[in-house]
């Protein structure tokens, strides 16, 4: 048990939020409003906002000060970003609608935004600090977005920090992905598959084992596969020269769906495979900082040795 007295140092808390945001990225579905809180990135932000309640309720039970309490809370949010276009950040108010932190916006800490409306007249922090006296929720309006102009369509979520008279938030701008974000996608799915394939040319075990899921399936024109089915599989090939073209990658959340055709010269079980260009798919799923192998689809004619286990 860790005493109320106890202090808790602030590095040490940092690091088990960004550890917890980042291995939680995939998650059960546990807070929803409309469609736009079942996306990924707003599940997402439920479970930044909820680690980060607990370390700062743990924070500041630590120190009794309320003005140590507040510096604390202001140096804990400060360095912190998330989403690939880091417009993800924290920001804390108080249940009378004073702001106590902003990330982005110092121009706003110590004012009173009760009576802040935005652009459609949305009275945005009494409906934060009310969804937060609920114990959490979501809330739309229209906040500045970092690195544009004007104000965006924000889905924001809020739950209070225990033990204090704060709640604390985030959320997720709408609007559809920057170029740059879906050609960063494009880059990083073809990475992704390219470097599979050279893993497993080069029979790289120690590299292609761990990137397949517990809950991998593969499906081939004559039947599918679990995970340990494919790793045999994988191991019985003997791939010769192959070409992968025509890349279409989609991503939603943490998770990437690759496209693409390969011609491939390979021998499966002492058959030599018809070397033809045919399409597959691979569905990747981010976990944590890694990149997991869950699906796969080969609609070319495989010749399957039996195999043994």
């Amino acid at each position: 048990m860790i005493s109320a007295k106890k202090k808790i140092p602030l590095p040490m808390c940092l690091i088990a939020l960004t550890y917890l945001i980042l291995m939680h990225a995939p998650m059960t579905r546990t807070a929803k409003a409309d469609d736009r809180s079942d996306t990924g990135e707003a599940q997402g932000a439920v479970i930044a906002v909820h680690c980060a309640a607990e370390g700062l309720g743990a924070l500041c039970r630590a120190q009794e000060d309320p003005a140590q309490r507040i510096a604390s809370i202001r140096t804990y949010i400060e360095p912190i970003r998330f989403y690939p276009d880091r417009s993800g950040y924290f920001y804390v108010y108080d249940f009378d609608c004073r702001n106590i932190a902003h990330a982005t916006q110092k121009d706003l800490v110590g004012r009173n935004l009760y009576d802040y409306q935005d652009t459609k007249g949305k009275y945005v922090i009494r409906e934060l600090a009310e969804a937060a006296r609920k114990g959490g929720g979501f809330v739309t309006y229209h906040w500045i977005k970092p690195g544009s102009e004007g104000d965006k369509l924000k889905l924001g979520y809020v739950e209070p920090i225990s033990g204090t008279d704060y709640f604390i938030g985030t959320g997720v701008y709408e609007g559809a992905p920057t170029e740059g974000g879906a050609a960063q996608d494009a880059a990083l799915g073809e990475k992704l598959e390219r470097t599979l394939w050279e893993d497993i040319r080069n029979e790289r075990w120690d590299r292609v084992d761990p990137r397949i899921a517990a809950a991998f399936q593969s499906v081939h024109q004559d039947g599918a596969s679990l995970a340990e089915d494919e790793k045999d599989l994988l191991r019985k090939l003997d791939l010769d020269e192959y070409e992968l073209t025509e890349f279409a990658v989609t991503r939603s959340g943490p998770v990437i769906v690759v496209s693409y055709k390969a011609a491939v010269g390979e021998t499966l079980g002492g058959q030599r495979q018809p070397r033809r260009a045919s399409m597959r798919q691979s569905v990747w799923l981010q976990s944590g900082t890694s990149w997991q192998w869950i699906a796969h689809a080969n609609l070319n004619p495989v010749h399957r040795p039996k195999l043994h286990r």
